[in-house]
């Protein structure tokens, strides 16, 4: 009687192995391809934005909310670099650590 049932745990638990295999090798590319976007990002907001906001403040001309928005964000990662590239290392060690 335990033998069939250790049994049909052993099959549950590799199955379940296998699922899990499954699941993080679908989402090795959407991660990958997050993690490009957002470097993508960060590099127009740091190096390309400010480029911008030199010519604008040359029109002495009213920007839209959504402009003044990006250049306010582009600014504070600007001044800020040093504390988000700290987190960054943070998250990526508490999450490798926490998975093992």
């Amino acid at each position: 009687m335990l033998g069939p049932t250790l049994n049909r745990l052993v099959n549950d638990r590799a199955k379940h192995e296998e699922r899990v295999s499954a699941i993080k090798k679908a989402l090795v590319y959407p991660s990958a391809v997050l993690g490009l976007t957002l470097v993508v990002t960060l590099l127009l907001l740091i190096e390309v934005v400010p480029i911008f906001a030199t010519s604008f403040a040359d029109f002495n001309a009213d920007l839209p909310t959504s402009t003044l928005t990006l250049l306010a964000v582009s600014q504070f990662l600007q001044d800020h670099s040093g504390l988000l590239t700290a987190s960054t290392l943070f998250i990526v060690l508490v999450t490798r650590w926490s998975l093992g």
